[in-house]
């Protein structure tokens, strides 16, 4: 329960930096998120989105964190008018994609994945 909540937290004051929430002026907020995709943490997080590197995405208790994570995510990618970003961020995705894609062929059934 202390685990969520600190993730609870953590990610909401993500949200509040990419989105400028924290300050009050547009111009203001526009650059904290733009100075945010400057940093190689971001960057690594958004082309390693993924539950290995963050487990609380597979846990069940933890679908408002997966959405806020999600929700921040998509805000900075779509920040940039980039389809380089956009193509890289879903580059995790496509891989559990074809993952599970090859379990169904190897297998033959849903109930594997």
């Amino acid at each position: 329960m202390q685990c969520e909540e600190v993730i609870e937290h953590t990610l909401s004051l993500f949200l509040e930096l990419a989105s400028g929430y924290v300050v009050f002026l547009v111009i203001v907020s526009y650059m904290t998120g733009k100075l945010l995709l400057k940093l190689d943490s971001i960057k690594f997080i958004i082309s390693h989105h993924t539950r290995e590197n963050f487990p609380f995405l597979e846990d069940n208790r933890c679908s408002h964190s997966r959405t806020t994570f999600y929700y921040t995510l998509g805000y900075l990618i779509f920040m940039e008018d980039s389809p380089v970003k956009f193509k890289s961020s879903m580059e995790p995705l496509l891989q559990v994609q074809m993952a599970s894609w090859e379990k169904l062929l190897l297998f033959g059934c849903v109930c594997c994945l």
